[in-house]
């Protein structure tokens, strides 16, 4: 009898019962946060029509957010005949793995040896798909090797049509 008593508690005791899932929901939450791939003193190449090398202290991937973000980013691409095209490096960058898009902020400098110009700023925004490079408000310096520049804000760089332009002064 002691037994079946005990089974009858059991069973009235079970709709009492509640579950607690919020550590399931943090987690899930958490899943955002932590990167599913992550390495350290990253040194790579990607071979397509032209050929890039990169190197980076840090590199985290989050496919839930659709990221992978780089910490002291050094790269250099090469054109299909080999030769050096741009080279450059940023304290930081995000590569939004749907679009290939790249957001660089930090200390910013790029060599563009076929353009003969080199670009310093802070922000920078590269929309693979327009082959755009935007600055925003952000301050934009341009050089060339022969002494002329050009300070601005607002820099608009059109990858296509080969032209920048300036929003602001």
């Amino acid at each position: 009898l002691a037994g079946s008593t005990c089974r009858f508690l059991t069973i009235l005791m079970i709709p009492a019962c509640s579950f607690n899932y919020d550590d399931a929901q943090l987690d899930s939450k958490r899943a955002e946060d932590v990167p599913q791939i992550e390495l350290f003193g990253v040194s790579m190449e990607v071979s397509r029509e032209n050929r890039l090398e990169l190197t980076a202290d840090h590199i985290a991937t989050f496919p839930e957010r659709n990221v992978q973000e780089m910490d002291r980013v050094v790269f250099r691409e090469f054109g299909p005949d080999g030769t050096l095209r741009v080279e450059g490096q940023s304290d930081s960058a995000i590569l939004y793995l749907d679009t290939e898009n790249v957001l660089l902020k930090g200390s910013i400098r790029f060599v563009s040896s076929v353009e003969d110009a080199q670009v310093e700023s802070e922000y920078l925004f590269w929309d693979s798909d327009q082959r755009v490079l935007t600055a925003e408000d952000e301050p934009v310096f341009l050089s060339r090797s022969d002494g002329s520049y050009i300070n601005g804000t607002g820099m608009v760089l059109d990858g296509r049509r080969n032209s920048v332009r300036f929003t602001g002064g």
